[in-house]
């Protein structure tokens, strides 16, 4: 009886750690993902809506829907998560800027590679 008693509780011990450990991963992303993130506009398009911004993990894509950015402007804001998102220009006093997050990626001809793939900015197929 004790024995049993004891590979219980050593299980349900396990089972709580793994449900912690799991806890501290879930919370950790969605904190990553949440915070404001600085980044630089390295590129904007021509005739078209769509900037690269350069943070310091990734190349981030986003289609402005209101405000303005231009080529070399500071921005803070949810760069490292999908949908509508309002930025902070710092180099524009500080003024909003709504995008939407298209993607974000390691490398900056993804970006590119991207916006020929859907015919955007003159990146044609």
């Amino acid at each position: 009886m004790i024995q049993i008693l004891y590979v219980a509780e050593k299980r349900l011990f396990f089972y709580m750690f793994m449900a912690s450990v799991l806890l501290i991963l879930i919370s950790s992303t969605t904190v990553l993902s949440s915070d404001p993130v600085v980044g630089k506009v390295i590129w904007e398009g021509r005739g078209c809506d769509f900037y690269i911004i350069e943070t310091a993990q990734f190349y981030v894509l986003v289609e402005v829907f209101s405000g303005s950015l231009n080529d070399g402007d500071k921005i803070v804001g949810e760069l490292h998560s999908y949908n509508f998102k309002d930025l902070i220009n710092l180099s524009r006093n500080d003024t909003k800027v709504r995008v939407w997050i298209e993607n974000y990626w390691n490398r900056k001809e993804t970006c590119f590679e991207w916006l020929r793939e859907h015919d955007k900015c003159g990146y044609g197929k």
